[in-house]
Parts: structure tokens; sequence; C-alpha cells
């Protein structure tokens, strides 16, 4: 597994949503294909459900397609930044395989379409790292991440780091910090205005409110779970020490993104220790374990211990879903 995707094929490229498919084959034949928690929904999130109407099947499709996407714009940018050794499409695979462990993460929700849309934010903080006039990147950026906010109001929790972004970056400087807030206040001002012309502005504020702070219902995992769970801990640990290890030894501008990459990790893995966060940020942590594995297990020269780990990882990832 991990030999046939450690490679820049079409082949591999074309068996990453297969493999997601077949991650997911839980999810497609279940019944419980939405999961809208207990947050309040944000108004684009709203809208996106109007168009499922509550459909199981169109649920599970719209979830595992958005998923789809994800895996692509991951794998992207893990070669295009060149943040593994060597180009291949073992991000998207570990993206695929972390973001399919628990069913609940797999269930169609907000996060999911909000994760494209950051993607591309994230890609933008990259490319403006290096251009001399990195305004119209961090405009972008925040245009990107502000829409996003309107599918999934919990979002906003990501604000912060995308400011600390900008210094680890080192782009940061006033024209940049108000360009960037300029993109994320502009599609809520038009969701504003929009709101005030049919009267119902004080019920958008109140819904984007409730979103950010509603707490959920968190999940009781069992016990295969738990073990995998256990697993996706120490693959991340092992992989952050050969990150850490791997800094001094890098050009500043691949520190630099590395390091961004593990502070959004650090991050993100918090946020899931909040009331406000379950496991259905599981795909949004995903982006970053998939990136640091990737490194990591193309830094190893033994192949067998590199097959056996991707393996092993990707059949619990199964087991747990069908077994637990």
């Amino acid at each position: 597994m991990f030999r046939f995707f450690n490679r820049n094929s079409f082949a591999a490229y074309v068996m990453l949503p297969i493999l997601l498919i077949v991650l997911r084959l839980r999810l497609l034949t279940s019944d419980t294909a939405i999961s809208l928690g207990d947050e309040t929904s944000a108004p684009l999130w709203n809208m996106f459900l109007s168009i499922i109407a509550d459909n199981s099947t169109a649920s599970a499709i719209a979830a595992s397609l958005l998923s789809c996407i994800a895996v692509v714009e991951v794998n992207r940018f893990v070669n295009l930044f060149r943040v593994g050794v060597s180009q291949s499409n073992l991000g998207g695979m570990f993206y695929a395989v972390f973001a399919s462990g628990l069913l609940v993460s797999q269930q169609l929700h907000p996060i999911l379409v909000f994760i494209p849309l950051f993607m591309v934010t994230l890609n933008r903080l990259m490319r403006a790292a290096d251009e001399p006039q990195p305004i119209r990147y961090c405009f972008d950026a925040g245009l990107f991440y502000g829409i996003g906010i309107l599918f999934w109001g919990k979002g906003l929790w990501i604000l912060p780091m995308l400011f600390v972004s900008l210094v680890i970056m080192r782009v940061i400087s006033f024209r940049v910090l108000c360009s960037m807030t300029i993109g994320i206040i502009l599609p809520l001002s038009v969701a504003a205005l929009r709101s005030f012309q049919t009267d119902r502005l004080d019920e958008l504020v109140q819904q984007m409110w409730q979103n950010v702070v509603t707490p959920v219902a968190f999940y009781k995992t069992h016990a295969l779970a738990r073990i995998y769970l256990g697993a996706t801990i120490v693959l991340g640990i092992l992989s952050l020490l050969r990150a850490m290890r791997a800094l001094s030894s890098l050009k500043i501008i691949e520190r630099s993104r590395l390091r961004m990459i593990v502070w959004f990790l650090f991050y993100s893995a918090t946020l899931i220790t909040l009331p406000y966060f379950s496991f259905e940020m599981m795909p949004f942590v995903a982006i970053f374990m998939s990136v640091i594995v990737t490194s990591m297990l193309q830094y190893w020269r033994n192949p067998k211990l590199q097959e056996s780990v991707t393996t092993t990882y990707a059949v619990l990832t199964l087991a747990v879903q069908w077994f637990g």
C-alpha cells in the first residue's frame, strides 16, 4: 500500500477516491448519513440541507464527494509545497485514512464543506510567503475562510491560528492584516446585508453566535475505537518528534511551512477537547496529520516498516467501523 501510493503516478492518483469509497462503505450502506450534532446550523449550511432534503442516500453521497475533494486538495497541497521528501500520492492516501476512522467523522457535517474552502485559504497563505506583495493572497485567504464560516460557524475558532500563521510565515504587516480582515468580513457583510433586506438581521446574528458557542454531544467510544485513537495519537507523536528534528535541516521557507502545519495540528487537536467540539473535527485534524505522517514515513528507509505501519493502520481503520 505504501509502495503503491509513494509515487507520483496517474494510477495512484485515480486510486485515491476509490480508496476513500472503500473506507466509507459502512457509511454508504447505513441510514445515518446526516450528523447535525447539537449545534445551530449556519446560514449557507441551511441552504445546503434544503437541497439534500434529509435523504440518507443523498447525504452519504454528498459527504463522500466533499471528502473526495478534500483528499485531492490535501494531496495537491503536500506536493505543491514539498512538505514530504518527494512528490507522491501519500498525502491524499493518509488523509483518506485519517478522515475515515470513526463513523461520526464520515457523516455529512458542515465541516466537510468548510475543509475544501479552508484548503484554499491554507494554499493562499503558503503562496503569500513566496511573493514580494502578499496582500492579494492574504485577501483571497480571508475571503475563502469567510465563506467557509457561513457554512460552519465554529470555524471562527480557527481565526486566531490564521493570524498566528502570518507571523510564522513572516508576512505580517498592517496592510496584510487589513487585507485578510477585509476578505473575512466581505462574505459576512453580504450575508448581513441580505438578512437586513429581509428584516432577519437579528436572527442571523443570534444564529451565528449560537453556532459558535453551543456545546455538542460528545461521542462515546467503544474499546476498538479507543485502540484506534491511541494508535493515532502514537503515530502523531512520532511524526511530531520527527518534524521537530527536521526543522534545523530545512531551508527558511520550508521551516516556516512545517512550523505552521505543526502549530495547526496542536491547535486543532486541542479544540477537540473543548465542549464545543467532538470527533466531527477529525477530518480537519487529518489535514495536518497526513502532512507530518507523510513526511515521517518518507524519511524512513526501511520499506518493510513503512509498509507494515501503513497497512496496519488502514486495516485498523476498517475494523473500527465494522466490528467496533
